[in-house]
């Protein structure tokens, strides 16, 4: 699969995806307009903190052993790659899983992020929610990078979804702010007669456990 690298980062986009302009837009507006972006591409672009990590962005059909049973009606997903195999769940890699985390080594270290976007017809909400989606799938690899960094057992999935899930902790208020910044107009856009507040609640851990 080729992923195309405009910017000479260690972040593309596979080209399928890169060819879509409205996922471009909705990836655009995450890295270059929301707090969760930067913070993102602060540790992850070239230059950056861990920038020897490959971040791949592309379509869920595109992930390395995409299982269309497996994934279901999810609307995105990340695999985070050692030695290329996809890291397990309760497992601690220890000392080379940090060297490869901290510096990079024999192992290459990557982050795989599978979505499914709407297009250039969906709404507001859509946009927003789809945004959403991406800091949501970025901040699961940020989970897993932070277990190998710190020779902790790779947490699962729930896991990750519990601290999404805390409206006190920072994954959850990037995810907010980011909604929140990106309504141009919540009186057009709102279908259930919610404030942007109450959906925001409601929905931006749909999927976590939360809020459903």
């Amino acid at each position: 699969m080729l992923y195309i690298d405009p910017n000479g980062d260690t972040i593309s986009y596979s080209s399928a995806f890169s060819n879509d302009e409205y996922a471009m837009k909705v990836a655009n507006y995450w890295l270059n307009d929301t707090e969760a972006g930067k913070v993102f591409s602060s540790y992850y672009s070239a230059g950056g903190e861990y920038g020897h990590i490959n971040v791949k962005i592309g379509y869920m059909e595109e992930l390395p052993g995409y299982n269309e049973a497996k994934s279901g009606h999810a609307s995105g997903q990340s695999v985070v790659m050692l030695d290329g195999e996809e890291l397990q769940s309760g497992k601690n890699y220890g000392e080379y899983g940090q060297k490869n985390a901290k510096f990079g080594g024999q192992g290459k270290l990557e982050f795989n992020i599978g979505l499914r976007l709407g297009s250039e017809t969906s709404n507001q909400i859509d946009f927003s929610d789809d945004l959403n989606t991406i800091i949501h799938e970025t901040q699961h690899s940020m989970f897993d990078h932070y277990d190998l960094l710190n020779k902790r057992d790779n947490r699962y999935s729930s896991q990750h979804h519990t601290l999404m899930g805390d409206k006190n902790k920072s994954p959850y208020s990037l995810r907010y702010r980011a909604f929140f910044n990106s309504v141009k107009d919540w009186k057009k856009v709102n279908l259930k007669n919610e404030t942007i507040q109450e959906y925001i609640s409601r929905h931006i851990n749909y999927g976590t456990g939360y809020n459903k």
